[in-house]
């Protein structure tokens, strides 16, 4: 699986998972569902991450994966307004995965 592939497979478990059943997701269950190791995820968020930044009004998918010990997001994804930002993604009507072109900046 490319870098792409494993982004729009973490979209679709964010939104089909823990999004429509209003959960967050910890790293640990976010890297089994994936088959990645949960250390390794960043890989994957950070360009989600940074793509719902640039949506105007799209809420910050990655604000659902957290972790075990806190319940919150680690370090490297924006934490501020946690709770509102949730119920924000909880909110939200999520489209499919966007298409590779439309990452393709954002893939590191």
């Amino acid at each position: 699986m490319n870098t792409y592939s494993r982004i729009q497979q973490i979209w679709l478990i964010l939104v089909a998972q823990a999004a429509k059943n209003k959960e967050s997701i910890t790293y640990t269950e976010l890297g089994r569902e994936s088959g990645l190791n949960h250390r390794k995820l960043g890989r994957f968020l950070y360009p989600i991450q940074d793509y719902c930044k640039s949506i105007k009004g799209m809420p910050p998918l990655t604000i659902l994966v957290v972790l075990k010990s806190t319940g919150k997001p680690s370090t490297g994804i924006d934490r501020q307004d946690f709770e509102v930002k949730k119920d924000d993604v909880f909110q939200y009507h999520w489209p499919p995965p966007p298409t590779e072109d439309k990452f393709e900046k954002w893939i590191r």
